[in-house]
């Protein structure tokens, strides 16, 4: 499972990679991923690229044993709001 994550995260992190070097160069072969079809935009380029990088570094980083599942520090304030105005906290 780990060598399968890092090989499609790897041709992900590539093809992110390579519309940003079309993008940079002005190579309409590399920004549409089929020809002919709607040009990939670089900010998607750069999404993908740092997802992708970010899920490589994930999988050589995690703990063996550890969930799939990633707590992230921005999932907690959707939740503390609603208690924040229930208890009559403005802003």
């Amino acid at each position: 499972m780990k060598y399968a994550v890092r090989v499609l995260s790897g041709a992900v992190l590539g093809v992110g990679l390579a519309v940003l070097v079309g993008w940079y160069f002005h190579l309409d072969t590399l920004t549409s991923l089929v020809p002919g079809y709607a040009s990939m935009k670089p900010n998607t380029a750069l999404g993908l690229a740092v997802l992708a990088g970010g899920d490589i570094w994930y999988e050589a980083n995690r703990p063996s044993g550890a969930c799939f599942a990633v707590r992230l520090p921005v999932a907690r304030e959707p939740v503390s709001l609603p208690r924040a105005r229930r208890e009559g906290a403005t802003r």
